[in-house]
């Protein structure tokens, strides 16, 4: 996991990838138009996103899209999802213990899992 951004990591030229709510498949790239104290615009101030929510404001209160910092950032998000969204769906759709993993397997998939957090 990367670090929270803050309105310094921004700066008027600087590219971003827009992934528009409307259409997932719209992938933009884009230059930073304004940075002020508080938001970040785009698009010579018809989108703006405030860090570290990397969300953007159209300004009548709906998100119009998602800020990535780079495709390879927007594409290995995608691709966490799309594991993630398989492995549950394993997990869900078993109804008994999968017969090719050991006790200790199962185990080490349950820490990896929890991380730091208690059962």
């Amino acid at each position: 996991m990367t670090r929270d951004l803050t309105i310094s990591d921004f700066t008027v030229g600087q590219e971003v990838v827009v992934v528009w709510e409307r259409n997932r498949r719209q992938v933009d790239t884009v230059k930073i138009t304004k940075v002020g104290r508080k938001w970040v615009e785009i698009l010579d101030g018809r989108y703006r996103f405030q860090p570290p929510n990397l969300w953007l404001d159209a300004g009548n209160g709906w998100s119009a899209g998602r800020v990535w910092l780079s495709r390879q950032e927007y594409q290995a998000a995608t691709d966490r999802q799309l594991v993630w969204g398989t492995l549950r769906r394993l997990v869900m759709d078993s109804l008994a213990v999968p017969s090719h993993l050991s006790t200790e397997q199962l185990e080490q998939i349950t820490k990896l899992l929890e991380g730091d957090k208690p059962c």
